[in-house]
């Protein structure tokens, strides 16, 4: 009994449970907890000029103070680990200039995910961020949504609108398929999200439309 307490004691607080033979009998899940304000401070500064989170910290074997918080992912945004739990670098930043955990989606207005600069982020909904999305990689037009299908010889122009396709039509001529997106974009209301529209940018660079 004594050597079970002992690795009770022993243990205590590290996440697993020690019955009182000494064996480990479950794990227990510690919840996950949002670091505040003040924590954020404590480890971090943060240049809402560059974007660029410094540790105010050492932090054990990979980082010494005034080293760059974080690393890039997969996917282009940067993760810093606090309190080791993962979190986007600029829901961080939210969290440092307003004290706030963000109850929406941070999007990046340039569509650069790795720039956390202050003036370049922005609360929006899911459906906001998804709208600020650039060109998908298969596309051949440089226009979203708008793409070429060799079966039909015509340009086929498409939108996604709150999950749901909405398919435009077919049309000889590029440029009408362009405008067909650019009003449906208009319609549903894209640009009160987009920071730019490569319909609208299309247009514009042939002189279909002023702005």
């Amino acid at each position: 009994m004594w050597i079970g307490l002992a690795a009770e004691s022993l243990f205590s607080g590290q996440g697993f449970h020690i019955s009182l033979s000494g064996l480990i009998t479950t794990e227990v899940i510690m919840p996950k907890k949002k670091p505040t304000q003040k924590r954020l401070k404590e480890l971090l500064h943060y240049d809402p000029v560059t974007g660029i989170p410094t540790w105010k910290v050492f932090r054990r074997h990979n980082a010494n103070i005034g080293d760059v918080a974080g690393y890039i992912n997969k996917r282009g945004y940067r993760i810093i680990s606090i309190d080791d739990h993962p979190y986007k670098a600029s829901r961080l930043a939210y969290l440092y200039m307003t004290g706030n955990f963000p109850s929406e989606e941070i999007d990046h207005e340039n569509r650069i995910k790795h720039d956390d600069s202050w003036g370049n982020l922005r609360p929006l909904s899911r459906l906001g961020n998804n709208l600020n999305r650039g060109i998908m990689a298969n596309n051949t037009s440089d226009v979203t949504g708008v793409y070429w299908n060799k079966k039909l010889s015509k340009w086929r122009s498409a939108i996604n609108v709150n999950y749901k396709y909405i398919h435009l039509g077919y049309f000889k001529d590029k440029i009408d398929a362009v405008v067909a997106r650019w009003e449906a974009e208009k319609k549903h209301g894209f640009c009160r999200f987009q920071s730019s529209s490569a319909a609208f940018e299309y247009l514009r660079g042939i002189g279909a439309i002023n702005g």
